[in-house]
Order: C-alpha cells, then sequence, then structure tokens
C-alpha cells in the first residue's frame, strides 16, 4: 500500500519569526518583504487578521489598523536553512520502497 503525506509550509516564514521572537506569541504579528514603511505585509498571523491587517498592506498602514503589531523581515537565507531542516526532518520518516 502506498502512502502519501502532504506538508502545507506556506507560512513557513512567520513560523521562522514567532520562533525567533516568541514573546510576540500573544501579539499581531506581521512578515513584511523589507525594513521600510511602504514594505509589503508578506503574513500575518491571526491576531493581526483580527484586526484588519491584510496581505499586501503596506507596513505603515497595518500599524494603523493594528498599533501593536510587531514586524520583521525573515532573509531568503533563513528560510533555506529552515526548508534544509524541515527536509532532512521529513526524510527521517520516509520509507523508500525495496
Amino acid at each position: 500500500m502506498d502512502r502519501l503525506a502532504c506538508v502545507d509550509a506556506a507560512a513557513l516564514p512567520l513560523q521562522i519569526l514567532l520562533q525567533d521572537h516568541p514573546e510576540w506569541v500573544q501579539l499581531p504579528v506581521a512578515v513584511v518583504e523589507d525594513d521600510r514603511p511602504q514594505a509589503a505585509v508578506l503574513f500575518l498571523n491571526e491576531r493581526a487578521r483580527k484586526s484588519g491587517v491584510r496581505p499586501g498592506h503596506k507596513y505603515a498602514a497595518a500599524l494603523a489598523l493594528a498599533p501593536d503589531l510587531q514586524a520583521a523581515v525573515v532573509s531568503q537565507r533563513l528560510e533555506s536553512v529552515n526548508d534544509e531542516h524541515i527536509a532532512k526532518w521529513l526524510s527521517d520518516y520516509t520509507v523508500l520502497p525495496a
């Protein structure tokens, strides 16, 4: 019997950011494309979404909706390191056919 699994890591940058800043877990949080007021919001948690923030909003506009919004850039290098970590972790659970 073949078994198939699917891993949805679409919001991985948000998870990386929350791992780096565990003190932000209870706050609205967003990943932004770069460090400037007009940077686009890329990913956000449920608290930010409930404040009206949406992906694509400019960081400055998002702050107007959620004044306690915490945001940061997650670098591509950090994402690729985590992707490699996830791939290794998943490979530990992979059974190759004989």
